[in-house]
């Protein structure tokens, strides 16, 4: 008799287990539901927070494009190209290329030349590329561009007290 009761408490012992094991497993899948629902919050976060974004950067670009001429450019009150200037005659007594120069100052105004026309040019670019964000075009090359061409003012505006 032994024999039987210590062989049901055995299987008494071993339905326990399983059935402990069925219910760990059961809380370890997620319900399919809930997944759906975590990433369509995450998807529209994500979405949200890009455009908010992108309408930042568009405020910024506008106020750019309308101020940069006054601010900064070749009439400005502290006009930006004599500071570019120093930057690229400091980069070329180094030693350095254009790519190492805007590796250390990161600027559109290595390549281009700065104006009047480039500064307004920049800004109008931005706020296309932001108006694209804003209506759902969020892209990371879009991101990037938005960054670098903001950038640019700044780096530009460096030697002023304006972007500071």
């Amino acid at each position: 008799m032994r024999r039987r009761g210590a062989a049901a408490d055995s299987e008494s012992e071993e339905l326990l287990l399983v059935s402990t094991r069925a219910t760990i497993t059961r809380k370890r899948r997620p319900n399919r539901r809930v997944l759906e629902r975590k990433w369509q919050t995450f998807v529209v976060t994500k979405h949200v927070m890009l455009r908010l974004l992108g309408a930042v950067y568009f405020f910024a670009f506008l106020g750019a494009y309308l101020q940069n001429g006054a601010l900064l450019g070749e009439r400005g009150l502290m006009p930006a190209k004599p500071h570019l200037e120093r930057l690229q005659k400091q980069n070329a007594a180094g030693g350095g290329s254009r790519l190492d120069g805007f590796l250390s100052a990161p600027s559109v105004y290595w390549w281009l030349p700065l104006s009047d026309a480039s500064l307004d040019g920049v800004a109008a670019a931005g706020v296309a590329i932001a108006s694209l964000v804003c209506c759902g075009l969020h892209s990371s090359a879009a991101m990037a561009a938005m960054w670098l061409l903001y950038f640019s003012l700044v780096t530009a505006a460096e030697g002023s007290t304006f972007y500071q």
